[in-house]
């Protein structure tokens, strides 16, 4: 089965996808060639043909990828857009939100994120736009911790949950690939408790600000132009 299966993502996902599915050794294929200028209508029409190739192979897509907010330029795709396909495609829909899921802190500038309540699953990294010390890494699931535990959950007679324990739903060696595990959360609680939803919901608004002024201030100068 596993090599009927094909993944359909942007071609200006971070590169981590590509060697996640070299390393599950699922083969890849990155639809359209997204650009900051007509994003939506790149990104949707590519990714229906290359649904369409794929079942039209004999294949079967499993996971669609969009990204909210990529690494190099800040794009977000058109999220409503690829939920539509994936669903169409019986396909599971993740969003890469590493980056740009911050944005969700801003009523200002949330509305960017339109669709990511779509998804099935959903990446996120406090250690970039939330400045939480390297690393800090997060992955939301629908339906939550159940679908990781029946993903990854393996239970030598060591670790059974029968050994006694009141915290054995804790061990969150059960939710993933790692086994031993650092107290990431701490540092990610402090900087809620320091910055709150306002503070990271003002930073946000305010680097988007400069940002834009930096914008208008580049297109001014001889020699640059905007592209997107």
């Amino acid at each position: 089965m596993g090599a009927n299966l094909r993944s359909i993502l942007p071609s200006n996902a971070i590169f981590q996808w590509k060697r996640a599915w070299t390393f599950w050794a699922w083969a890849v294929r990155a639809y359209a060639k997204s650009k900051p200028t007509s994003v939506i209508t790149s990104e949707s029409i590519g990714c229906v043909t290359q649904s369409k190739a794929i079942v039209a192979a004999g294949r079967q897509p499993f996971c669609i990828v969009g990204v909210a907010g990529t690494t190099s330029t800040g794009v977000i795709d058109p999220l409503p857009e690829l939920a539509a396909i994936a669903r169409e495609n019986d396909c599971w829909f993740h969003v890469d939100a590493a980056y740009g899921g911050t944005l969700a802190f801003s009523e200002k500038h949330r509305s960017k994120l339109t669709g990511i309540e779509l998804a099935n699953s959903i990446t996120f990294d406090p250690h970039k736009w939330m400045f939480v010390p390297f690393s800090c890494g997060a992955t939301l699931v629908r339906d939550g911790g159940q679908v990781l535990r029946d993903s990854f959950d393996m239970s030598p007679e060591y670790l059974s949950e029968d050994r006694g324990f009141s915290d054995a739903q804790y061990d969150f060696f059960r939710y993933g690939q790692m086994g031993t595990r650092r107290f990431n959360s701490l540092k990610l609680w402090m900087c809620f408790k320091f910055m709150g939803k306002r503070g990271y919901a003002a930073t946000t608004e305010r680097h988007i600000e400069l940002t834009e002024y930096f914008g208008v201030k580049a297109r001014q100068l001889v020699g640059f132009r905007k592209n997107g």
